[in-house]
């Protein structure tokens, strides 16, 4: 599993770091931010199974992250020295709520509910695929393996993160994108939304993409993108 540790003192991250990597085997991705307006980036990039919260930032705090998430897509640990948050975590659908200094059982026990929300979600996403047909038949591809489609006559070439293209024999304006990551940006793009790390405005706006790709966005589109970014 993946994990964030989002905490503006690195002393506390450097301890539930170690606390971690000690008796939580299963999460072996660990990332870090020290604010809100870091962490959204890094969570949209990395998508971390559990979010280990604090809720006492600067400018933001922990509470107003999660609202920057519709829905939350990731299991909630908040880790907080304040007792009275406790409610207010409830309501947020926190897994838990660890208070510090963060205990190695409560730990545990904590990061075993987060593993158990997960696997749920993991459970009921099992559809998130798309069927893309081709010359030879078709193939499954996960969406969240895709960073763009782009439109090639009657043909389509998907693009993957992790390098590789899949061309695809249905024309771009044939696939129904609904209920999906992915959105149009252009008449010749679509985008997988959670893989866009820039807007950048203007005459001539465009995205950035990991890998830094660069796609232009048409005025067609543009109102749509942004009010979808400003919902994820």
């Amino acid at each position: 599993m993946k994990a964030v540790i989002i905490d503006d003192e690195f002393k506390n991250i450097e301890v539930l770091t170690y606390l971690l990597r000690t008796y939580c085997p299963d999460i072996r991705t660990i990332q870090q931010a020290t604010s809100v307006k870091d962490a959204i980036p890094l969570i949209r990039r990395t998508k971390p199974d559990i979010v280990f919260l604090d809720i006492e930032l600067p400018e933001e705090n922990g509470f107003e992250l999660l609202s920057y998430f519709n829905p939350v897509p990731f299991a909630v640990i908040f880790t907080t020295a304040h007792e009275q948050y406790a409610i207010q975590a409830i309501k947020a659908s926190a897994c838990d709520y660890l208070l510090k200094p963060i205990d190695h059982k409560e730990l545990i026990l904590a990061v075993e509910k987060a593993k158990n929300t997960v696997e749920k979600t993991d459970h009921s996403n099992n559809n998130k695929t798309i069927q893309i047909p081709t010359i030879n038949g078709f193939l499954l591809c996960n969406i969240d393996e895709i960073l763009y489609c782009q439109a090639d006559g009657r043909y389509t070439n998907f693009y993957l993160e992790n390098g590789k293209t899949i061309l695809s024999s249905k024309n771009l304006g044939e696939y129904d994108f609904s209920n999906t990551d992915l959105i149009r940006v252009h008449r010749s793009h679509v985008v997988n939304v959670y893989k866009i790390t820039e807007y950048v405005k203007g005459k001539s706006p465009y995205v950035l993409l990991l890998n830094k790709i660069s796609l232009k966005v048409s005025n067609q589109y543009k109102n749509t993108l942004l009010d979808t970014l400003a919902h994820i």
